[in-house]
């Protein structure tokens, strides 16, 4: 199982602790950090560490028939449903409708 978490700040990851307990007993695999407001560090989102997975994302979605589970706001929410239908798109050369009724069996 993957995680990727996003908050502004590393001193926000209230769960940091959680994560690495359940990667060293194997109940994540991986587990991705994105940090929006960290300082000296460039901006980064859950969308574009979804971005650099692209293809083992798809893998698991297509091929592994996985599940995502979105927590957060309504806009990061859309944002990371729209980069998942682009990465159908681009790793599967779907067409957008294709893509959408992938997104949708997914709710």
């Amino acid at each position: 199982m993957w995680l990727f978490f996003g908050c502004q700040r590393r001193t926000m990851d209230l769960y940091h602790e959680e994560k690495e307990i359940m990667t060293s007993r194997g109940v994540l695999d991986k587990v991705f950090l994105a940090l929006s407001r960290e300082p000296s560090v460039p901006k980064t989102y859950v969308q574009d560490l979804l971005i650099q997975e692209a293809a083992a994302v798809y893998h698991m979605m297509v091929v592994e028939g996985g599940h995502f589970y979105v927590c957060g706001d309504c806009t990061m929410a859309q944002d990371v449903h729209q980069t998942l239908q682009r990465i159908l798109m681009e790793q599967g050369n779907m067409t957008e409708g294709q893509a959408e009724g992938i997104m949708h069996s997914l709710k």
